[in-house]
């Protein structure tokens, strides 16, 4: 078994939780109770669960800094359990501010920042969701991911936790860590294009395009989640189907169509598939050739590559070029102008104050959402020359409501400090993105805002305009 932190919770024995993707990555059915619920916590840290010391022997190389380190923070602080750091929580708020006093003080420790599966047990504690005690606590049998001190404070909790349980199923499902197939081995061709995409979410529109129904419960097998996953796979082409409903693509007369996808990484790997160009060449059957440019420091891939298939009658081409650079740097080299440029999950605040109170006083103080403070900004020139192609819609993702907020601050604030005094114009507000990825994942600094959230979870649209 070749152990990692690819899955992990404090909720659970985390060798067991291993032992169970090994097993279903062969193949095999769900155990029926796949999670021990005898656990015992790891004494040095007090956020790790084990159903034996023979287990927890075997997860000690792994384990043994993480451990160390939030031992060594209990003992500077004198205190019994990590997060009784400024007393006992007793509310979501002194919860909150606890598990960011502990990553904090850890990342101090370490020297760097933390690993997926640091920021995983850190953030999501086993503690009562009713009283936030930390000790004597039963996790929920479905999704292992909340926890309660007793079963009257699990009943108070139920309505509430209703609606997360099988999001939360979802989220620590051992199957999503499995490899995945191909979509083309899971879905025939596409031939039902969507009326109106305006009308319908990802479910349903991969539903119609396919005629293949979702399974009801996605974590009931392997084939199963890998059809629900390979859905989930089609939200960047259906972001942008959804998109140009607001443009003027039905007067467009041309059959060639250009994207720059800013910010790339593996985008053309796994969401721009043959599969997923054929949706677009359904939803606008007058293009036969798509041209796809894929620009970023972290783009992989091929520099080129281009496929020619035939498809409702037509030869379609599909050009997949990769720039491994910055915006800024691209433009430089290149005179190509796009039909359209999309940053999935931009991240154009990412370099913004890095608490809701820094923002809200940020916010306040400026009037703009959100601002690029940190020195190692590179997305406030990428956004610059993104805006000087005027007139051209820009499509751009955020996992979260907050961040989509901020996100557009940062498109405000290189606008207004623009020579050209550019002005932003929206095609559509923030919108809660129908066609957002369906896989949820949870938000390990949930302040304020979302805390489950998905890839592409809100999307917003504009063009610049050279101020008259």
């Amino acid at each position: 078994m070749a152990l990692a932190y690819d899955m992990c919770s404090s909720r659970c024995c985390n060798i067991c939780l291993l032992l169970e993707v090994e097993k279903q990555s062969k193949g095999a059915s769900p155990s029926k109770e796949p999670m021990p619920q005898k656990l015992h916590k790891c004494s040095g840290c007090q956020l790790v669960m084990y159903c034996s010391q023979e287990h927890q022997r075997m997860d000690w190389q792994l384990h043994r800094g993480f451990c160390r380190a939030i031992s060594q923070i209990m003992s500077n602080y004198q205190i019994k359990h990590p997060y009784l750091i400024s007393g006992q929580p007793h509310d979501s708020y002194t919860m909150e501010r606890a598990i960011l006093q502990v990553k904090y003080l850890l990342r101090t420790l370490l020297g760097r920042k933390l690993e997926y599966h640091e920021e995983e047990l850190t953030s999501f504690p086993a503690y009562c969701e009713i009283c936030y005690h930390l000790e004597r606590v039963q996790s929920c049998t479905r999704c292992h991911g909340v926890s309660y001190c007793s079963p009257q404070h699990a009943a108070q909790d139920s309505e509430r936790h209703k609606a997360r349980c099988g999001l939360l199923q979802l989220y620590y499902c051992p199957y999503k860590v499995q490899p995945q197939m191909s979509p083309d081995m899971l879905v025939e061709d596409l031939r039902t294009p969507v009326d109106d995409v305006l009308t319908m979410d990802l479910k349903q529109a991969f539903e119609h395009i396919t005629s293949r129904k979702l399974p009801k419960v996605p974590t009931a097998s392997m084939k199963n989640y890998q059809l629900f996953s390979c859905a989930g796979d089609f939200s960047c082409i259906g972001t942008i189907c959804f998109t140009l409903r607001f443009t003027e693509m039905a007067e467009f007369k041309g059959n060639k169509f250009a994207i720059f996808i800013l910010g790339a990484t593996v985008e053309q790997d796994l969401w721009f598939r043959q599969i997923h160009t054929k949706w677009f060449f359904l939803q606008f059957k007058q293009i036969t050739r798509l041209e796809l440019y894929f620009i970023g420091p972290e783009v992989l891939g091929a520099a080129r590559r281009e496929i020619t298939y035939n498809y409702m009658g037509a030869d379609r081409t599909v050009l997949y070029t990769s720039y491994r650079m910055l915006f800024q740097e691209f433009t430089k080299e290149t005179r190509l102008k796009p039909s359209l440029i999309a940053i999935f999950n931009c991240g154009f605040s990412e370099h913004a104050p890095s608490t809701v109170a820094e923002q809200k006083e940020q916010r306040e103080r400026t009037g703009i959402p959100g601002d690029a403070c940190a020195t190692k900004d590179t997305w406030s020139h990428g956004i610059l020359e993104m805006l000087q192609t005027y007139d051209l819609p820009i499509l751009f993702t955020s996992l979260t409501r907050l961040e989509a907020d901020f996100d557009y601050g940062a498109i405000l604030r290189v606008a207004q400090a623009d020579r050209l005094e550019t002005r932003i114009k929206r095609l559509f507000d923030v919108k809660k993105n129908p066609y957002r990825d369906l896989r949820p994942l949870r938000n390990w600094q949930n302040q304020n805002d979302d805390d489950i959230f998905y890839r592409n979870g809100y999307v917003q649209a504009v063009i610049s305009q050279i101020a008259k």
